[in-house]
């Protein structure tokens, strides 16, 4: 009795093993897991009895005979790629993918299914579309419109399909950028497009741009009318129907000056002589220069007009103070910068002795921590007293000239931005009549 209840059981489950699977063939069935797999079927809208039921019960799954003829997944939340193992469902003659959200490339083993008579992709993210010829004259219908596909996919495609074939629109091409340009700079924007009977045409602000034709479109000595969103529209001989559009670049056209030195810490002597340093882009003509011994309460200034050419020579006036800023700024009002904070004018460091140094001598520290380089010199004599600062390979990394009257001096040398190492002071003064080299090493 036992071995014929065992018996039974054990027919039970062929049986219903053979109901599941034995309608449709192994291929087909297993082509079908692939796809949910791939495209994250346990969160489709729909998956009733999928893996679970017999073949032809499995939502959107249309079987005739033991081939899976009809696929409608269509709205149903399809995420992820269509895999290649699609290709093994060669009975099949609808399928019915599209409004998802599918990504990534069409696999070539599409083309095996040479029964197919429509094929639905639209509304997806997909791109790379394979030749369909092989698909012909079966193929009736092919609607692959609003997904990623480009002209290097539709001209090969183009005669496939019978009946039907809707391609456009497809998404935008490249990436937006908004992009800051300085006056009188070249700036070219390009954009690659698949396909080889490809035509193109630049617009500004959706006006068309004469002559600008190929597919890069170069700004020359650009001027403030040359700010606007450039677009590149691409048609095509071939694939008469669709036109690309470049996503869009949004230029903007600016000159600017920036202060370099003075630029906030400083502490300048009264009497020397230190260079005032900018940078400036897109401007033309002179520049003046002014400073403030109040924090830009008030301003005075040091040069009406001097060349723009990134330097000015400044004889630091008897103004003591700790809340100085240099402004910098083009003839015509605009453009113009200020030190990003303060700096400091002290009062000159000579000290005052009965008896003036008889002779020229300078001293450095031979090791210093941190960012600045204290100096002491000796002057006998009133003349002019240049600095230059080596770094170990003998490239320049300073260099500054002083006006003094006789004294004892120090003074600070700013190093910031400058790396730990070994460097080289050396002074020449009265001509050349004194000149010393000295050692320092920086360590921070």
């Amino acid at each position: 009795m036992f071995k014929k209840l065992i018996i039974t059981l054990f027919l039970i489950f062929i049986i219903n093993v053979e109901s599941i699977f034995a309608q449709v063939s192994e291929e087909d069935s297993l082509a079908l897991i692939a796809l949910y797999d791939s495209t994250n079927g346990d969160n489709w809208t729909h998956n009733d009895n999928w893996k679970n039921g017999p073949v032809d019960t499995w939502y959107g799954v249309t079987v005739l005979g033991d081939r899976v003829r009809m696929l409608y997944l269509n709205s149903n939340r399809l995420t992820g790629s269509i895999p290649p193992e699609i290709g093994n469902l060669t009975s099949l003659e609808l399928l019915y993918l599209d409004d998802n959200q599918l990504t990534g490339s069409i696999p070539p083993e599409i083309v095996n299914l040479t029964s197919l008579a429509y094929l639905l992709l639209y509304n997806n993210d997909l791109v790379d579309l394979p030749s369909l010829s092989g698909l012909s004259p079966h193929l009736f219908g092919l609607y692959i419109q609003n997904n990623k596909f480009t002209f290097e996919d539709i001209e090969p495609n183009i005669l496939v399909p019978s009946i039907s074939f809707i391609y456009s629109p497809q998404d935008s091409i490249g990436e937006s950028q908004d992009t800051t340009i300085p006056k009188g700079s070249n700036f070219t924007i390009s954009i690659s497009v698949g396909g080889e009977n490809n035509q193109y045409q630049w617009k500004k602000n959706g006006i068309v741009i004469s002559g600008a034709t190929d597919n890069s479109y170069t700004i020359s000595s650009a001027e403030t009318g040359d700010e606007g969103s450039y677009v590149c529209s691409i048609t095509n001989t071939v694939a008469t129907e669709l036109t690309l559009y470049s996503r869009p670049v949004t230029v903007t056209v600016s000159s600017y000056i920036r202060v370099t030195s003075p630029n906030g810490g400083e502490d300048w002597q009264v009497d020397s002589t230190y260079d005032i340093t900018w940078t400036s882009i897109g401007t033309t003509g002179n520049v003046r220069i002014e400073y403030s011994t109040n924090n830009g309460f008030s301003w005075i200034q040091e040069a009406t007009s001097t060349p723009d050419d990134g330097c000015y020579s400044w004889r630091i006036p008897d103004k003591p103070s700790d809340s100085c800023l240099v402004r910098v700024e083009n003839w015509s009002g605009s453009p113009s910068d200020i030190s990003n904070s303060v700096f400091r004018i002290s009062s000159s460091s000579a000290i005052p002795l009965a008896k003036l140094p008889e002779v020229y001598s300078f001293g450095v520290k031979g090791i210093t921590i941190g960012n600045s380089i204290e100096l002491t010199y000796t002057i006998p004599e009133e003349t002019s007293v240049r600095f230059t600062m080596y770094d170990i390979t003998g490239k320049i990394v300073k260099e500054f000239s002083e006006e003094k009257k006789p004294g004892f001096y120090s003074r600070e040398i700013d190093m910031n931005g400058k790396s730990t190492g070994v460097y080289f002071i050396r002074i020449e003064a009265n001509g050349k009549r004194f000149t010393k080299t000295d050692k320092v090493v920086i360590v921070k």
